[in-house]
């Protein structure tokens, strides 16, 4: 979290008299108003209940673009390969050695089919896991903080708040998980 005004990290002060979490500026706390015009504080449960809210339609998003696309499956450049490779060996004359190669080449071909179709599957369900959980409300208010805490991490770049409005929070979202 960072100041709309100054740029500078914000902190959470606990309010001893309403027994609240409150961010603020901490350049503004130590330097006073000279430096940062950032005066108004948030409470704490405002701040996360926006980043989830943006988060969920963020994930939104993305679980509607992966029902209207699908994901390109990729062929194996190796496994180009090794099919023209086995082209070339069956057009030899016969002999075993050129049957034992012809045989290794095709179990090769078929592990390497299958490691590709176990990716896509991976992909496929890493697509799944996103449109049951982050787009679920009750997922999201179920969260413990700690877990939350781990995922604000690797999915919100920033949240800027001035004057106790938050206005930019962009998650990041992991787009390479597709």
């Amino acid at each position: 979290m960072v100041c709309g005004c100054c740029g500078y990290k914000l902190f959470i002060k606990k309010n001893g008299a309403y027994k609240t979490y409150r961010v603020r500026c901490k350049k503004r706390d130590t330097l006073g108003a000279k430096f940062c015009t950032n005066k108004v504080a948030i409470q704490l449960h405002l701040v996360i209940a926006a980043i989830d809210k943006k988060l969920r339609s963020r994930a939104d998003e993305i679980a509607n673009f992966t029902k209207f696309t699908t994901p390109k499956k990729q062929t194996n450049p190796e496994i180009v390969s090794l099919t023209s490779q086995l082209t070339s060996l069956k057009s030899l004359p016969k002999s075993e050695i050129i049957e034992s190669a012809i045989k290794q080449t095709q179990q090769e071909i078929n592990r390497l089919e299958q490691q590709t179709e176990i990716t896509n599957k991976l992909d496929d369900n890493r697509i799944e896991l996103v449109r049951n959980t982050l787009c679920n409300p009750d997922y999201w208010d179920d969260l413990p903080n700690g877990e939350k805490i781990i995922i604000y991490k690797k999915l919100v770049d920033n949240v800027m708040i001035l004057n106790g409005n938050i206005f930019r929070n962009q998650p990041a979202f992991l787009i390479d998980i597709f």
